[in-house]
């Protein structure tokens, strides 16, 4: 990974967005010729920086700030701020870019979901929880919104004790059908406030065996 610095043009302090200045950091990374980490002022459009990176010809989709949303090739235009990204239902996010060359046979609302097995995460769960968009889902109610059988009225939920350790976390099963399809707890909890470990989270397969 490389950093590159010293953007040669130019913009003025009016194309940068009125409530942030100075610069910011994006890593691009996929099929670019030139991936790595780049400095450029807050202002500054897509497709500029894609063409820093060196951009694929038959550009498809390039998420932006991990599960931020995709941007369109006729949507490079937009300007790398908060309001810009935000007016194209996208997110600025962390500043990370994706580029993506994808063709008719990829399902793009699953590309998230590859990107994210892919990724280095534990897959605690927490940063679903804590998202202020709504973003991010669990894999199990991801798959049932991609079949068409994900039914929110359909499910009951019931706040019981988690038993794998002493801490005293109350987990909240969301049941549908006699099957437990998702796991949350009470954020008014004193032990977790909304937070559990994976265990608590996922540890519930054993109890649907039958």
């Amino acid at each position: 990974m490389t950093t590159r610095k010293g953007y040669c043009r130019q913009y003025s302090v009016d194309t940068i967005c009125s409530s942030a200045t100075g610069t910011k950091l994006f890593c691009v990374s996929g099929q670019v010729d030139r991936p790595g980490i780049y400095e450029l002022p807050f202002g500054a459009n897509l497709r500029d920086l894609l063409e820093l990176a060196g951009p694929p010809r038959d550009l498809r989709a390039v998420p932006l700030g991990g599960a931020g949303g995709f941007v369109r090739p006729d949507e490079l235009d937009i300007r790398l701020t908060f309001e810009g990204t935000r007016a194209a239902g996208a997110t600025l996010g962390s500043g990370a870019v994706l580029v993506l060359v994808l063709d008719d046979t990829d399902d793009l609302p699953r590309v998230p979901l590859r990107i994210l097995t892919e990724s280095a995460c534990v897959y605690c769960g927490n940063c679903i929880e804590v998202c202020p968009t709504g973003a991010l889902s669990f894999k199990s109610e991801f798959d049932m919104r991609a079949a068409g059988t994900w039914d929110e009225p359909a499910q009951t939920e019931t706040t019981t004790g988690c038993a794998h350790c002493g801490v005293g976390c109350d987990l909240t099963l969301h049941v549908r059908d006699n099957e437990i399809v998702k796991v949350t707890s009470p954020h008014d909890n004193p032990a977790t406030h909304g937070i559990l470990c994976i265990k608590g989270r996922f540890g519930y397969q054993h109890v649907q065996q039958r």
